[in-house]
């Protein structure tokens, strides 16, 4: 999988996508160079444990960047550090805390609080409690719940194409129970396409059971 200097070329790709992006977005050079060491340090795990750069998690940290900086309009390099090394779905896709702190304390003061301070939802749990999550996602603070709702919205995106339909079904209750409701509380445009994805896709997957 992996191309020149050990990193596939869909790595190096979205790489360049994501500090464009932000380079557009206003960042300056010291801060997309710090974006673009978080991004790095977030695929480690991916090159090494993914058996294909087309497995729907391998560019989930550059997208989830992308949906803060497009779809929320977040600015802050901090909040966008912590969004490249948010992974709440697959632990063992997860940068260790020894490897992401010193990045993250480079960030910014609170930084690393918010990256720690991230909950996980139950993706993976057939009886997740739902109404522990709503007052974690209540209590947090604002730059942790704008992380934790833009990478849940990148994990729902691509949550069609995962293999078991439980774990399709349990994102798709997830989103209708706690994410969509919760979305109304960060931004206007992060609302509309959780409740797009609600009606449209949601709704089919929730009816799907293990066969």
């Amino acid at each position: 999988m992996s191309g020149t200097g050990g990193r596939s070329l869909r790595s190096r790709r979205m790489e360049e996508k994501l500090l464009a992006a932000a380079g557009e977005a206003g960042l300056e050079p010291p801060d997309l160079e710090l974006l673009g060491r978080a991004h790095k340090l977030a695929m480690e795990p991916r090159e090494r444990g993914l058996p294909s750069d087309h497995d729907p998690a391998f560019l989930h940290p550059a997208r989830t960047v992308l949906i803060l900086l497009g779809d929320m309009e977040e600015r802050g390099v901090g909040v966008l550090v912590v969004g490249a090394l948010a992974e709440s779905r697959s632990p063992e896709l997860r940068v260790p805390p020894e490897r992401a702190e010193a990045l993250l304390r480079e960030a910014g003061p609170e930084a690393w609080g918010w990256w720690r301070a991230l909950p996980e939802p139950g993706w993976r749990d057939a009886e997740a409690e739902t109404a522990d999550l709503i007052e974690i996602l209540v209590s947090v603070s604002e730059p942790v719940r704008r992380v934790a709702l833009a990478e849940a919205l990148d994990h729902l995106r691509h949550a069609h194409r995962w293999e078991d339909p439980a774990d399709r079904a349990r994102a798709a209750r997830l989103a209708r129970r706690v994410f969509g409701p919760l979305a109304a509380r960060v931004h206007p445009t992060l609302e509309r396409r959780l409740s797009w994805w609600n009606e449209r896709v949601g709704s089919t997957l929730e009816g799907e059971r293990a066969g």
